[in-house]
């Protein structure tokens, strides 16, 4: 089976945006690639570098139709150019992987491939392996999540991770004290990888999984996390508002700084929210 690619650089202020346009046209995947040597990173932040113009590049079926994708992506970018190519088959599962290294979250938290060998010491550590869903840590708004759950008492707590991807959420916070977690994608494909990670990680028999039409309407949750996409946020409010317990949290990411409004508005019986932002990214937590 063959693929296309296309491929549009942009300035860095626009990656996020963009990759989120690629998504929205029904990419299978993402991937950026920096078009300069000197990559900036944020002082303090356990975040991927940044350059001041970047290639996004998105990865559609062959049987796309690779003309009005191009017409859609450049009208919506302004114009810019959009180069299609077409790709063989790969191991693309294996292939992504190749870039994911062991990553710092925290004070003394790390995320490391469970399949590359590593002499790291610390409290906490996850071994992941994400497959095919989302989730590795190197992204703003997982890490943000992350840096977020080492920073709170989680021991007694139960846990939501709406979307849960490969799990690294729900499992951060297993490691992190949390008694017992949900782990809930509409994607089938991440469950298999999470409940991988979760035994990977000794936490298999606190983590339970669950495809998303099949989520029990009775399981609450001491904080419930949705790391997805702004308007998937507001969309899934009644959803996800039912499913926090009275006095529990919510933490939302997947936010870009200018959706951050309408986010807060559409969860406003929820109290306060507090923010967290690194790059172009939002993270929203209501106060306790």
């Amino acid at each position: 089976m063959s693929w296309q690619e296309l491929r549009v650089s942009v300035s860095g202020e626009l990656e996020a945006s963009t990759a989120e346009l690629f998504e929205s046209l029904g990419a299978l995947a993402v991937t950026t690639e920096g078009n300069s040597s000197e990559p900036w990173l944020e002082a303090g932040l356990p975040t991927p570098p940044k350059w001041s113009d970047v290639t996004v590049i998105g990865l559609f079926p062959s049987d796309a139709d690779g003309d009005a994708l191009i017409a859609t992506a450049s009208s919506r970018l302004g114009g810019v150019p959009v180069l299609r190519s077409l790709l063989e088959d790969r191991d693309w599962e294996r292939e992504h992987l190749q870039h994911f290294k062991p990553i710092h979250i925290g004070r003394d938290f790390w995320v490391v491939p469970s399949f590359a060998e590593t002499e790291i010491e610390a409290r906490f550590q996850l071994q992941l392996d994400p497959g095919l869903a989302f989730g590795t840590g190197s992204h703003e708004t997982t890490a943000m999540c992350l840096d977020w759950l080492t920073r709170q008492n989680l021991c007694g707590k139960r846990i939501i991770d709406f979307g849960c991807g490969s799990g690294i959420l729900a499992i951060g916070a297993l490691i992190l004290g949390a008694d017992h977690a949900w782990g809930v994608d509409i994607d089938p494909r991440a469950l298999p990888a999470a409940r991988e990670n979760a035994r990977v990680n000794n936490v298999d028999e606190r983590l339970d999984l669950a495809i998303t039409p099949d989520f029990p309407d009775d399981v609450t949750g001491d904080i419930v996390i949705a790391n997805i996409l702004a308007g998937t946020l507001v969309d899934l409010q009644p959803q996800l508002s039912r499913l926090v317990r009275p006095g529990g949290r919510l933490l939302l990411s997947g936010i870009l700084a200018q959706q951050t409004d309408s986010v807060t508005a559409a969860f406003a019986e929820h109290g306060k929210f507090c923010s967290w932002r690194r790059g172009d990214w939002m993270l929203l937590y209501n106060s306790s």
